[in-house]
């Protein structure tokens, strides 16, 4: 008898120890004996199996341990208990997010904010998961949420720019960017995608001042000194450009990009053997790059070599991006006029206007070749009447009236 009562005794003790000494366990936890924590907890969970605050505690010792995969059944298995606790919603959620498991992690997220429409956990992670699953309208919705409730304002309103960037509400997006630098006026990768944005919506001078203003809060990094190097260019700070690409180099080691930058530097500053030597190298790592060789022919143009420069031309037009074809047709064409070859040279200003019909430079110079090669300036007056319907440069626009005034007046023109 005495026996059977130490047993009855050691069955019931297990659930008076797990029901009181929960305290115990948890200071136990943090201090670092996690395995004896999780084995009585386990074992705990066997003579108590509706209680939630052993699943609680036994899904924060998995976390603690690094065993997400069994944290994330335990709080599978709370969810179940209690399906409107919004912590487990919240915490079950951000473990499947961890996994990868976006919709299943969305579902929940939305239950949740569905049981608490405020929770700002909750809210951050569907903005997140919106964002990675492309539904960037709805991520923008939940992050305009969280600054509403003025949560961590700087972040989101970052997060909310990039949701905007992807939108292509770029103005929207710069105005967030600024409201973002505000909080953390410090923050690289604000800046960053605040002086990209800016470029990108052609508002130059606006992101060279930015970059004066904050400074180099980079380090010299890559990708940073390549985009400013970008946005000097356009303000015509050709020398600064230069000098971040050069450290973009350093950093980030040669590649054909830079290379072709800095050449294109060289070229705006008249230093065009140089530009060359630079640009060969280009060439060297990516002969695909189209835009390379129209730059050399640039370069073999104003050193006079019109020759080589056709050559270069006729190079990138195979593998050019369409942006550079109008302008690439004249300086080909104006090669052809250097080496005294009118015949090609209308050909080549034909082949623009084939790809830029309503082209008012292209058809502007055709005019001009035409009524310098050929006796019969009829021609050359059709084309100046159609260059003059659109509005090239004042100067320009004037000389082409001047001249319609001029064949129509003279004898050249034939009845």
């Amino acid at each position: 008898m005495r026996y059977l009562g130490y047993l009855g005794l050691l069955i019931l003790l297990p659930q008076i120890v797990y029901c009181q000494d929960l305290g115990e366990l948890y200071a136990q936890l943090y201090s670092g004996n996690h395995e004896a924590v999780i084995q009585q907890l386990e074992e705990a969970t066997q003579y108590d199996s509706a209680n939630q605050k052993i699943y609680v505690l036994l899904a924060q010792a998995y976390a603690i341990d690094n065993n997400e995969s069994m944290a994330e059944s335990v709080y599978e298995k709370l969810h179940t208990l209690n399906p409107d606790n919004v912590t487990y919603i919240n915490e079950l959620s951000k473990l499947l997010y961890k996994k990868g498991q976006l919709p299943r992690s969305l579902e929940l997220v939305k239950e949740g904010l569905r049981l608490s429409s405020k929770h700002s956990s909750l809210l951050a992670l569907a903005a997140k998961i919106s964002y990675e699953e492309n539904a960037y309208s709805e991520s923008y919705n939940y992050y305009t949420e969280l600054i509403e409730m003025n949560i961590n304002p700087g972040r989101n309103y970052h997060l909310r720019a990039r949701c905007e960037v992807k939108m292509d509400h770029l103005d929207d997006a710069i105005s967030d960017f600024k409201a973002a630098l505000e909080f953390n006026p410090e923050n690289s990768q604000i800046i960053y995608e605040y002086v990209h944005c800016l470029y990108s919506k052609n508002r130059h001078h606006e992101a060279f001042n930015l970059i004066q203003r904050v400074g180099d809060v980079f380090g010299g990094s890559t990708k940073y000194e390549r985009l400013k190097g970008n946005v000097y260019h356009k303000v015509g700070e050709y020398e600064k450009a230069l000098e971040s690409y050069a450290i973009a180099m350093e950093k980030g080691g040669m590649n054909a990009y830079l290379l072709k930058r800095m050449g294109i530097c060289y070229s705006e500053l008249g230093h065009y053997e140089k530009s060359r030597d630079v640009l060969e190298e280009a060439v060297l790592l990516d002969a695909g790059d189209g835009s390379i060789y129209y730059y050399l022919g640039r370069c073999e143009m104003e050193l006079g070599n019109s020759k080589q420069a056709i050559h270069y031309f006729t190079i990138s037009l195979k593998r050019i991006q369409p942006g550079y074809l109008d302008e690439l047709y004249i300086k080909m064409a104006q090669c052809y006029e250097n080496e005294n070859k009118p015949i090609q040279a209308i050909k080549t200003y034909r082949k623009g206007l084939e790809q830029y019909d309503d082209d008012p430079m292209l058809t502007y110079l055709l005019a001009n070749v035409y009524n310098d090669y050929y006796l019969d300036k009829s021609v050359a007056l059709a084309h100046y009447e159609k260059a003059a319907k659109s509005a090239i440069h004042p100067e320009i626009d004037k000389y082409i009236l001047h001249k319609i005034r001029t064949l129509k007046e003279s004898n050249y023109l034939k009845e």
